[in-house]
């Protein structure tokens, strides 16, 4: 289980590093770079936004665009746990939205096919 912290505190405390590709998405989400995250996802991805579904990588570059990047976003991880799935807790803050997420990657091998957001 990793613990995070808001500003200020250390960057490798709030990235999830036990989990490399989940890592990778949540640094590229904080670093604010698109072409990053997009490099995580495997073939024929799928996000669930709220129940909204986006598949392929042109739909979630499309979703991602306007909910994640571009608007200041920032994911503080508080809690990381799961063996299969990996179930990350914690805050997003943002332009558009912020409050309490929860964020559920689905993995094959070193790459994200689903990723569910709550």
């Amino acid at each position: 289980m990793a613990h995070g912290t808001h500003a200020g505190k250390s960057r490798e405390a709030e990235t999830p590093y036990k989990h490399p590709v989940v890592g990778a998405a949540i640094d590229a989400i904080n670093a604010d770079s698109l072409e990053r995250f997009l490099q995580v996802f495997g073939p024929s991805p799928s996000v669930n936004d709220s129940g909204r579904e986006f598949r392929g990588l042109a739909k979630i570059k499309e979703w991602a665009s306007s909910e994640t990047f571009g608007v200041d976003g920032h994911f503080y991880v508080e809690e990381v746990g799961g063996d299969g799935p990996v179930v990350v807790r914690g805050r997003f803050e943002s332009k558009g939205h912020t409050g309490p997420s929860i964020m559920t990657f689905k993995l094959s091998g070193e790459k994200v096919v689903r990723l569910e957001i709550r």
